[in-house]
């Protein structure tokens, strides 16, 4: 029998009882008859959950724990591997690089989702001068590459300009602060991190970038020979808050074509 069938019943006995289909007992009965996402098997939720986005499946996750643990698992094999991150790098206006991030975990105890970039990805050279400001991360995009959408979805995750450090060569990290209050700033989390690596040549390997890092300790670069001013920065990977990824605003469609063909990037 059909919940609406179910339903029509109890109203026609408790009519005949108490001559008041509006009574508190009908209520309460018509609600224990009435069906819940939670009589369907996690099977079931599971298919559900798969035609939804990522912005759907983060506001499930905070309903239960049971819809917290199908919202992560539908979250990390149905809709961030179709998500990709795009860093615009850039020093003083010139040597503008797209540096393209994809999905490659998520920590459900911490709500991080990790994103890593291609081994084949090449290094990008900028300087390293006292007279040359250090290169900036422009925007952090979010590229929707889902296959239920009719076209890829562009948003606007970060705007502000971060700067990197390059001065020393090493794996560096850029950690973005996110601050609480006013006038006393308290440091809350940390939205989204960002790792490269910064070498003197675009064939030195992470590898002998670490060893020497463990070995000695960092010499400043000399400004006598223009060739140490040269540096290769290349992306590692980042790690960003799923809260972060949902609060991302949409591109017009205008800003959003500037960024077709990442996908089929290395």
């Amino acid at each position: 029998m059909s919940w609406a069938k179910q339903l029509k019943s109890i109203f026609a006995r408790q009519w005949k009882k108490t001559g008041s289909p509006t009574s508190a007992s009908v209520t309460r009965q018509a609600l224990n008859a009435a069906p819940t996402l939670d009589c369907l098997p996690d099977e079931i939720l599971l298919r559900v959950f798969e035609y939804l986005d990522f912005h759907t499946l983060y506001g499930l996750v905070q309903i239960s724990r049971r819809f917290r643990q199908l919202a992560f698992y539908a979250l990390e094999h149905y809709a961030l591997p179709h998500i990709q991150l795009v860093t615009l790098i850039d020093q003083e206006g010139h040597g503008q690089w797209r540096a393209v991030h994809r999905f490659s975990g998520l920590d459900q105890h911490t709500s991080r989702a990790t994103f890593t970039t291609s081994s084949m990805t090449p290094a990008r050279r900028y300087k390293s001068s006292s007279t040359i400001a250090a290169p900036v991360v422009r925007t952090l995009s979010l590229l929707d590459l889902s296959p239920k959408a009719n076209d890829s979805l562009t948003y606007c995750v970060d705007r502000k300009q971060r700067r990197m450090s390059i001065r020393t060569c090493g794996v560096h990290e850029m950690t973005v602060k996110s601050w609480l209050g006013f006038k006393q700033k308290t440091f809350v989390a940390s939205p989204w991190k960002l790792f490269y690596s910064v070498a003197t040549s675009p064939t030195f390997r992470l590898s002998l970038i670490l060893q020497q890092a463990k070995t000695q300790p960092q010499k400043k670069p000399s400004t006598n020979n223009s060739n140490n001013n040269e540096r290769y920065i290349t992306p590692m990977g980042m790690t960003i808050q799923l809260a972060t990824l949902t609060r991302a605003v949409q591109l017009k469609s205008s800003t959003s074509q500037n960024l077709d063909g990442l996908h089929n990037m290395p």
